[in-house]
């Protein structure tokens, strides 16, 4: 046994929400409304963070206890795409050897927006993130820039299609998988 099925058959799920989509697609607008809740536990881009600085993923946001006897339930948030082809394919959830099982055990929501309107978000972040001097923002990019070789920018429409296609695809599996455990959201009728 690997260690993540070691962790697996050791520890319960807190139950788990896990809510994935598109960057710039509404996921964060939608994990906000969970955080002013105190007996929900909420990971925003826990692997990702990792992820873009060490090239590996921590899936331990599904694994670790809760941090309080309070909590009740556990939110996690992961948007898929960015400035490199790795983070438009990024791991969502942990390999192991009973998969289809962990996988059952809590329920995973994908949140779609009009593409249309999410590239045309990805264009205004790269336009912002091109004439900002916010130092941080400034700083970031550079680092981005020197660590990864990419220019300043949100992602080509080429990366943006490869993150939606991984959507798609991790959808379709988890609908073979866990048919009764997903759910699709449109961002415009949530608006609604």
């Amino acid at each position: 046994m690997d260690q993540i099925d070691i962790m697996y058959s050791e520890l319960a799920i807190t139950p788990t929400v896990f809510i994935a989509g598109l960057n710039r697609s509404g996921t964060t607008a939608l994990v906000q409304s969970f955080l002013n809740i105190p007996d929900i536990e909420v990971f925003k881009e826990p692997g990702k963070i990792t992820y873009s600085t060490t090239g590996s993923i921590d899936f331990s946001h599904f694994f670790v206890p809760p941090t309080s006897p309070e909590i009740k339930a556990r939110v996690i948030k992961q948007s898929i795409g960015h400035y490199t082809t790795d983070l438009c394919t990024i791991p969502l959830y942990p390999t192991m050897n009973n998969k289809p099982c962990f996988l059952r055990q809590f329920h995973s929501i994908f949140i779609i927006r009009k593409p249309s309107l999410t590239w045309n978000s990805w264009e205004i972040m790269t336009q912002w993130i091109q004439r900002t001097d916010e130092p941080t923002v400034v700083e970031t990019w550079e680092d981005i820039r020197q660590n990864h070789g990419v220019e300043i920018g949100w992602g080509s429409f080429s990366l943006f299609r490869l993150a939606f296609l991984y959507l798609y695809e991790t959808i379709k599996y988890i609908q073979a998988i866990a048919p009764d455990n997903f759910t699709i959201v449109c961002l415009e009728d949530l608006s609604e």
